[in-house]
């Protein structure tokens, strides 16, 4: 087996970036042969560009030329997707959040363990060089043992946006906290609790319907939201996510050692900067980044299923750190409504520090050493 055939269900946005990674850069071991949408001329629109079918829905889940669904649907419908697509056989990597509910997702996980299923989630951003630069300095012992963190995405949105943007799965917490939090734990490990506080300071926003209407809506989802992560490890982490804010830097990923600390890039891109300061520099100094992928890579995650399932290898952007984050999550909000601290139950295997070459392995003509 040299190449997994690949489907591609829900054509917004987003797909535009992944079809372009899988058919050129991830095309070593990835083969995209069709797509699906619930709109199917978008479906359409993308099988043309991409020389690949656009099938039905029921189409394309029965097609057993496809091994690996990749799901790029709004997030409420990820639950649904997932499990169709795992009981028709095939393999699944889904975009962030792995679901809404958690015991959906702990019901996908099952379902995957007992087909002999791979069951994937984004972000797979930890995978590129930045984080993977990160991972190597703590695990080589550059800031000493961690012990504390700091995640802030801080935006301001004030105009229209679409309508699922304050909807269940979404919010500042569920759309971009995935990448904070799950940049965090593979750094850190698994979080044991979470206390947190959130609000809404808006009572209704600026949203436009799919046929262009803009209209004032609620808000389903808290829009700031505040909390402390305790992680199994002792380290301590505040994560803050809000669409409230006036900030100019948008952004903030710092994770502190007993003997010093790295600034991190964005969590929702690929490469750099890293910066590393402490008891041997007390400037911030730039570190040059040690892996690659330093672009927008979105498709790693699913070259590294194809790559796991024809050589037998763990995957590594997997459905229990998806879940773990998923947790994560929900537990944040929960403690915002109850006002207590709430345990994390779930745990995942040490994410280790990707080869070096990877991007050669996984890109190129490279035998793994």
């Amino acid at each position: 087996m040299d190449r997994i055939n690949i489907g591609i269900i829900g054509c917004g946005e987003i797909s535009q970036t992944y079809m372009t990674n899988l058919k050129t850069k991830f095309a070593k071991y990835l083969n995209l042969v069709a797509c699906t949408d619930i709109y199917m001329d978008k479906a359409r629109g993308r099988a043309e560009a991409f020389g690949i079918e656009a099938r039905e829905r029921e189409a394309f889940l029965a097609s057993e030329d496809i091994q690996i669904a990749v799901i790029l649907t709004n997030a409420p419908a990820h639950g649904d997707m997932c499990r169709q697509a795992l009981e028709y056989g095939k393999h699944v990597y889904v975009e962030k959040p792995v679901c809404v509910q958690l015991e959906d997702a702990q019901h996908l996980l099952d379902l995957s363990e007992a087909r002999g299923l791979l069951f994937g989630c984004a972000p797979e951003t930890f995978m590129g060089a930045g984080l993977q630069t990160a991972k190597k300095l703590i695990e080589d012992g550059w800031i000493g043992e961690p012990i504390s963190a700091v995640a802030s995405m801080r935006r301001l949105i004030l105009g229209s946006v679409p309508e699922w943007v304050y909807k269940d799965g979404a919010g500042p917490l569920f759309d971009m906290g995935p990448y904070y939090i799950t940049a965090l734990v593979s750094l850190l490990g698994p979080v044991a609790s979470v206390k947190a506080y959130a609000y809404s300071p808006y009572e209704r926003r600026v949203v436009t319907d799919r046929n262009g209407k803009k209209y004032l809506m609620p808000s389903d989802v808290e829009t700031y939201v505040a909390g402390v992560v305790r992680f199994a490890s002792g380290a301590v982490a505040s994560i803050t996510t809000t669409f409230d804010v006036w900030d100019h830097g948008g952004y903030q990923l710092e994770v502190n050692g007993r003997e010093g600390s790295l600034l991190l890039p964005d969590p929702n891109t690929f490469g750099g900067p890293v910066r590393i300061y402490g008891r041997r520099n007390p400037e911030p100094v730039e570190v040059p980044l040690t892996h690659g992928f330093k672009g927008n890579d979105r498709g790693i995650g699913v070259a590294d299923m194809a790559y796991s399932i024809i050589h037998g290898k763990r995957h590594t952007a997997n459905g229990c750190t998806g879940t773990h984050v998923l947790e994560v999550m929900t537990a944040l909000i929960k403690s915002s409504r109850s006002d207590a601290e709430i345990e994390i139950k779930s745990r995942f295997e040490p994410l280790t520090v990707l080869p070096q070459n990877y991007e050669a392995i996984l890109c190129d003509e490279v035998v793994l050493v």
